[in-house]
Order: structure tokens, then C-alpha cells, then sequence
């Protein structure tokens, strides 16, 4: 080798030496070595903010990450860490309140525990926390309380003025508004009752002896108290559901036994409490004396179809094979015209038939001696037994004569006694 190429490679190796110095004062032994081995490591001087050593059992860091942390280092100090957050605070007893709920019924509200704390009315708002199963987490004078989700409601209702109501039939109240619930006590027909709401479904909420109970809907009159008078089946009817003979039938009342009006008489239809529920029969089947067989001549009991008219009473009864089927109220003659007794036949029926007699009509004729019929008398019906008849037999409802002109064919025996 020349003198001068020996002078030229140890300028490059002084200055490949002098250039690599830096370089190996930092490098991480590790990098050059085949096997790791943890090398101390002079971290900058501690400040407040200087994170603290590294845990000794650390891996060995990488030539990258170890120039990286030496680029840091020597620049701006990392920002301190965030201290650890204390714990959550306990939860509120009561959660945030949603909104605003109203009551569709006088209720009971309870604590979480079950106790009752307070009671709430008809119409009331209160603030909502949501609902849970069968309840209504509420706010009640700042306490989160409980009310019975039945008796919640999301839109406004209004008061409701508790008042008293009457009871049309013997009836139960009800620990809940159900039939198969428990009954509480027994409460009379015409006896009054205080109402806590209005009627849910077929139910009205009621208070009975201090105790918020139910009883059904059909058994109370609101307006007044219900009329005393009890009216008797005179033959087997079907009972109405509305005021009309094409109307749905709810049950039938058998001859003998009794129902309660509930109203006024209208249009040839009475209105009565029947099983609980409201329906309608007409006139010409009821009367206000129970029915018996007492006043029933002998001579009625054989025969398919008989008319008879009993005197004693002032009935006249149609029977059918010795049974009563109907009996409806009769008037007879009056003095100097009285209805003759014996046993007849119906010989003629007219439905609008004209006396030309006494000038007057007698609808739903049937003619069973002489001059004398069975038929509808708008004078019966508006005088009553105050005055009597030319000698007919005076039906005072015109339903009960139609009745009885379908019933009674030519031929039908008629006894009067």
C-alpha cells in the first residue's frame, strides 16, 4: 500500500470515529448484543411533573423507542398525570324525575317498603319516575313513593266530586272489580253508597264501612234513589235488553218471580234490574201482586187453551192444560151491566172492532156471549177500576191484548166466575 492511500483510509477511519462517538455514547447495548441484558438507564433530573422510574422488571427497550424517550427528554416535560377519580356517589333514594302523571281513581301511596303513607284523589297530578310492572315509581312530597299502576293515567283527568249513589238490587261489594274476587259485605237494594271515582268498565269504586271496595256497575242508580216498587212476572217473558221486541233478549223471568223497576213505565215497556243488568219488559207481563193459583176456578184447570176470569181479583188469566201461562189486570161491567158468569166459547174475534153501542172502539175483540168480549180498553187504562165496563171484559194494555188475540183461537173456552 502507497503512503498516500494509507494516509487517506486512516483520515476516514478518524473520521468515521469521531462521527459514530455520539451515536454510541446513548445506543442500547442491548441493540448490539445476541443476548438482552437490563442496562441502567440515566433518566433526566427528576421535576415535579417527571414521571416516576421505570419498573426494573421492564423489557429492554428497543433502539426507537429509546432515542424517542431521549427526543422527549431533552424537550418540553410531559404533562402530569391525572389523579385517580374518587368513587361514585351513592344513588339518590329517588330517581330523576320524568314527568307528570294523573289519577284516574282514588288510591292509596305507598313508601318502597310496602307501608301506606298517604292517599291521593281523582284528578290529582304527582311527578313520575316511569313505571314498573304493576306500579308507578312516583314523587310524593319529595319521597319516592308507590302508587298502583291502575290507577295512573299519562293524560290529564278531571276531579271527580264524590257523591252517593243507590243500590237497585241486593248486592255484594267486592275487594277488587272482578266477580271472582273477595266479597267484603252485603249491601241491601235501596240502601245508598258513597262513590271514590268514576266507573271503570263495568265497576264503580266505592267506599263501604271506611274501606275502598268495588261493586258492579248494573246494581246503582246515580240520579235518585231507586223506586221501592217490585213488579211480578205474570207468565214467562224474556226480558230486554233495550225497549223493543226485536231487541236482544238477556234472560228470561218466569212467571211468579220478581224484579225491581228502576224507572218510570214507557211506551208499553218497564224498565227493571234483571241479574244485575238493566233491561225492559213490557206491561202486559208484569203486575205489582205475585201471581197465585189461588183465585183459579176448577173449571180452568182442563182445557188446552182457557180464558179465565176470576171476579174475586180482577184478573184474567190464560192457561194452557191446567197451568197459568199470563195473567193481566181485567175489569167487569159495572152495575146494571154486569159481566155474566158461566163457561163460554169464543164464537168471533174482530181486531177493530167499533161499538155501536156505546160509540166507542174496542180493539183486539174476541166475542164470547152475546155482546160481551175480551178487549183492550183505553178507559180501563186511563180510569182504572174507577168505573166499569158494558159487560166486556176490559184489558187495560194494549200489548197484553195483542197478546192475547194471538194466543186465544175461535172455539177457546172462556170461564167467568
Amino acid at each position: 500500500m502507497t503512503l498516500s492511500r494509507t494516509l487517506a483510509a486512516g483520515a476516514l477511519s478518524t473520521a468515521l470515529f469521531l462521527g459514530m462517538a455520539p451515536l454510541h455514547a446513548h445506543a442500547d447495548p442491548a441493540a448490539t448484543s445476541g443476548t438482552p441484558t437490563p442496562t441502567p438507564y440515566s433518566a433526566p433530573a427528576a421535576t415535579e411533573h417527571s414521571a416516576g422510574p421505570e419498573p426494573t422488571n421492564s423489557p429492554a427497550a428497543s433502539p426507537e423507542s429509546s432515542d424517542r424517550q431521549l427526543e422527549e427528554s431533552t424537550g418540553t416535560p410531559a404533562p402530569p398525570q391525572r389523579a385517580a377519580q374518587p368513587s361514585a356517589p351513592a344513588r339518590p333514594s329517588a330517581p330523576p324525575q320524568k314527568g307528570v302523571v294523573y289519577l284516574n281513581a282514588d288510591a292509596n301511596v305507598y313508601d318502597l317498603t310496602g307501608k301506606k303513607i298517604s292517599r291521593v284523589h281523582v284528578g290529582d297530578h304527582i311527578g313520575s319516575y316511569g313505571r314498573d310492572g304493576n306500579w308507578w315509581h312516583v314523587n310524593h312530597g319529595g319521597t319516592h313513593a308507590l302508587i298502583e299502576a291502575k290507577y295512573i293515567s299519562s293524560s290529564a283527568v278531571s276531579r271527580y266530586r264524590n257523591h252517593l249513589v243507590y243500590v237497585t238490587n241486593n248486592s255484594y261489594v267486592f275487594a277488587a272489580a272482578s266477580p271472582s274476587s273477595k266479597k267484603v259485605a252485603a249491601i241491601k237494594r235501596g240502601s245508598h253508597i258513597g262513590t271514590r271515582g268514576r266507573a271503570q268498565g263495568g265497576w264503580w269504586p266505592v267506599n263501604h264501612g271506611g274501606q275502598d271496595l268495588w261493586i258492579p256497575k248494573a246494581v246503582l242508580f246515580t240520579s235518585e234513589a231507586p223506586a221501592k216498587t217490585i213488579v211480578y212476572a205474570t207468565k214467562d217473558v224474556a226480558v230486554k235488553a233495550t225497549a223493543s221486541t226485536g231487541a236482544k233478549s238477556i234472560g228470561t223471568l218466569h212467571r211468579g218471580n220478581h224484579v225491581g223497576m228502576r224507572d218510570v213505565v214507557r211506551g208499553g215497556w218497564t224498565p227493571v234490574w234483571f241479574r244485575g243488568t238493566q233491561g225492559w219488559v213490557p206491561n202486559n207481563a208484569i203486575s205489582r201482586s205475585k201471581p197465585t193459583n189461588r183465585h183459579v176456578d176448577s173449571r180452568c184447570l182442563k182445557g188446552a187453551k182457557v180464558a179465565c176470569a176470576s171476579k174475586a181479583d180482577r184478573k184474567l188469566r190464560y192457561m194452557e192444560n191446567g197451568k197459568v201461562i199470563a195473567e193481566f189486570d181485567a175489569r167487569f161491567g159495572a152495575p146494571g151491566t154486569q159481566t155474566r158468569n158461566g163457561v163460554f166459547k169464543v164464537y168471533m174475534k174482530h181486531q177493530n172492532h167499533y161499538s155501536t153501542i156505546y160509540h166507542v172502539t174496542m180493539p183486539y175483540a174476541m166475542f164470547f156471549d152475546g155482546g160481551e168480549a175480551i178487549h183492550y180498553s183505553a178507559d180501563f187504562a186511563r180510569y182504572g177500576w174507577a168505573r166499569g165496563s158494558g159487560g166486556c171484559i176490559n184489558v187495560r194494555d194494549m200489548n197484553a191484548a195483542r197478546w192475547l188475540w194471538n194466543k186465544i183461537p175461535v172455539g177457546t173456552k172462556v170461564v167467568v166466575y
